[in-house]
């Protein structure tokens, strides 16, 4: 009986067989399935990390050379301040800074770097076109009949310096970069404190 029993099973397994291959075959392929989707997942991920080090470390570089720029230019502007200097246009015209590049050629790509990051470097440069902007009105016009305070590129430009550096440091540790050394300022920021001052008293 028991044997009759086993040989009832062993047929129906027969009929059931194709079935039975075709549910494991169908198994094992979402198993591969799901496998090469993470694959695909990790490999997305690192090439979209690759990208975002790629975009910060070139916006990195060209913020150094933007940083050094306007240091010089803040270093220059409080020299002659300090020395009851004038800003000659020829002054103007010699101290002017330089259109950044990488900046709006990769801002679509912004999207790729953390929020604080995009927030600080779109910063930066907004600071940086304004003491651009404003730095040929320094120069002394007499059909003007008037001149303007060097507050209005001191500020923009300290501002830019100062506030860029949290930024630096993150991208310095992101690409394992040798941290940069912090721009000296000189006497801008004294000048700037004077120049206030003025305006209160």
């Amino acid at each position: 009986m028991a044997e009759a029993d086993w040989s009832n099973v062993y047929s129906e397994l027969k009929e059931w067989q194709t079935g039975i291959g075709a549910l494991l075959g169908f198994l094992a392929l979402m198993a591969a399935a799901l496998w090469n989707f993470r694959l695909n997942r990790l490999r997305d991920r690192e090439l979209r990390r690759d990208e975002m080090l790629s975009v910060a470390t070139a916006l990195y570089g060209e913020i150094l050379l933007l940083r050094q720029e306007l240091t010089r230019l803040v270093t220059v502007i409080a020299k002659v301040v300090m020395r009851h200097g004038v800003f000659s246009k020829d002054f103007v015209q010699i101290q002017m800074l330089k259109d950044a590049i990488l900046y709006p050629a990769l801002c679509h790509k912004l999207g790729l770097l953390p929020q604080e990051m995009v927030f600080a470097i779109t910063r930066f440069h907004a600071a940086f076109e304004q003491a651009k902007r404003n730095l040929p009105f320094l120069a002394e016009d007499k059909d003007r009949g008037f001149t303007y305070n060097p507050l209005i590129v001191l500020q923009s430009a300290v501002t830019a310096v100062e506030e860029i550096t949290p930024a630096l440091r993150k991208i310095e540790k992101l690409a394992n970069l040798e941290e940069a050394i912090q721009p000296d300022l000189g006497h801008a920021k004294d000048v700037i404190e004077w120049e206030e001052e003025k305006f209160k008293s």
